[in-house]
């Protein structure tokens, strides 16, 4: 018979579990004022009320709010609400702004997440897969204690890592063939029952039981997750979200096994297949298959075996994705063979151009920060001529990284200084906000240096009748 401590948070989630949660949540908030991507609303609120959370680290409060479930029924300390932000062109992405104590919270069952599958990620790590999700989570199995430095919790060098991976895989291009899978909506999809489920097969059994991994756990974590989904089975997104990306990244483990496997059987029926990488961030996937050669010695192996061969992985693929873990892939893969010079190059553009979800400084070491602050204020007056239709159109990949040099904390001291407040307050005067739209971020933390830009983008958006997605996220963005 299940007692009534079973059925209640503090069956599996521990005080050490909860404290490092909010000593991941702090770190954040105390990094905010060195990198510019935590100027976001959620964690300009987080850094507004820092000083009154600390109640939130003491054992009483652990035991009397979180281990015995009574957080669900205090709405106005434990609350969040959803809303929706514009992606680059006119698709649309939910959100969720949570209150401090129940971020600390999802971060509390996220990381327990880790704990019981940090031997299982240790264990499938394979040279042929390399995956990133821009932090690496992880507890020292000596002290116990959650690992918090740069490198665990800031995305900027995975990301650059991810983005040498492959371009590493376009130097030797004799007969390789790089696959782009694009997963439709991915955290709306991903199914924590599904991920559970996978959890209980392949986590190693001692680490199930030490951690209490059973089916009460999971029924209560399923529940956590639909509550915060609003009865919908996948995990919330929010900015800075470092626990979202944990999750996100372990539920696609099990797809990169799945690709893996999958090539793996197949090329045992053809032998058609030197190697090959998987390399990820997040839900961007490339698959790089490094072919045999044809040779007049083996007239069987022809290019359509070989496309056919990846027109089987592919379906495969997609039928697997689908069944185990929900996921569907966009319609069209996009496919690049090496060898042929322009689709190289579109290959190297593609992998060049920068995220708008992963904002990094221009990688140009050669250029001075005074030019880069200078070719900033030339971009501005550019975008200030544009139609206001064109803000569905894509930045130039050059455009966009000269953007970014905005994170770059150099280059913002350097705009922060008199002289370059006054040339940008010039530079956003009779400035359509309405063009905000085309990089919203790096276009607003420009504006926030400037007192009149300030006020006449509060004087904007006060001003419409009507509050469309994207005014509400300019809103979060001030």
């Amino acid at each position: 018979m299940t007692s009534l401590k079973e059925l209640q948070a503090g069956h599996f989630l521990t005080y050490e579990l909860w404290d490092s949660a909010k000593k991941l949540l702090d770190y954040q908030i105390n990094d905010k004022p060195n990198y510019n991507i935590y100027n976001t609303l959620n964690f300009y609120y987080f850094d507004k009320i820092k000083k009154l959370t600390k109640r939130t680290s003491q054992k009483s409060y652990y035991k009397n709010k979180i281990a015995n479930n009574l957080y669900y029924g205090l709405e106005r300390e434990f609350f969040f609400h959803k809303y929706t932000i514009p992606k680059t062109g006119i698709g649309l992405r939910n959100y969720c702004f949570f209150s401090y104590p129940m971020q600390q919270l999802m971060y509390a069952f996220g990381l327990y997440l880790l704990r019981v599958t940090q031997q299982f990620i240790i264990d499938k790590k394979d040279e042929k897969i390399q995956s990133f999700y821009g932090a690496d989570l992880k507890f020292n199995e000596a002290t116990k204690y959650l690992v918090l430095n740069k490198n665990t919790t800031l995305y900027y060098k995975h990301y650059k890592n991810f983005k040498k991976e492959l371009t590493n895989e376009t130097s030797n291009p004799e007969n390789k063939v790089v696959i782009f899978l694009d997963i439709q909506n991915y955290y709306d999809n991903i199914s924590i029952s599904k991920l559970l489920n996978k959890i209980e097969v392949f986590a190693k059994p001692s680490d199930l039981k030490a951690y209490k991994f059973d089916s009460s756990t999971k029924e209560q974590i399923e529940f956590f997750f639909k509550f915060l989904g609003n009865g919908c089975d996948n995990i919330p997104q929010s900015n800075n979200n470092i626990v979202s990306n944990f999750i996100s990244n372990l539920y696609l483990i099990f797809g990169d096994l799945i690709i893996q496997d999958t090539l793996i059987e197949l090329n045992k029926k053809c032998n058609i297949v030197n190697d090959y990488k998987i390399i990820r961030y997040v839900d961007d996937i490339y698959l790089a298959i490094d072919f045999k050669e044809y040779s007049e010695s083996d007239p069987l192996y022809t290019e359509d075996i070989r496309n056919g061969f990846i027109y089987q992985l592919l379906n495969k693929i997609a039928d697997d994705f689908y069944r185990e873990l929900n996921l569907r892939f966009n319609d069209k893969a996009e496919l690049f063979i090496i060898s042929q010079e322009e689709e190289k190059k579109q290959l190297i553009e593609h992998i060049k151009k920068v995220s708008e979800d992963y904002p990094e400084p221009e990688s140009d070491r050669d250029t001075s920060v005074a030019a880069k602050v200078n070719r900033l204020l030339v971009l501005i007056e550019e975008i200030k001529a544009r139609d206001v239709s064109q803000v569905y159109k894509d930045l130039e990949r050059q455009e966009s990284e000269t953007l970014k040099d905005v994170y770059d904390k150099a280059v913002y001291s350097l705009l922060s200084t008199k002289g370059n407040i006054d040339k940008l307050e010039e530079k956003f005067e009779d400035f359509n906000f309405d063009l905000l739209r085309v990089y919203p971020q790096p276009l607003i933390i420009m504006i926030t240096l400037c007192p009149k830009a300030g006020g006449m983008i509060e004087d904007y958006l006060l001003s419409k009748k009507h509050l469309r997605v994207h005014y509400a996220f300019l809103t979060g963005q001030i």
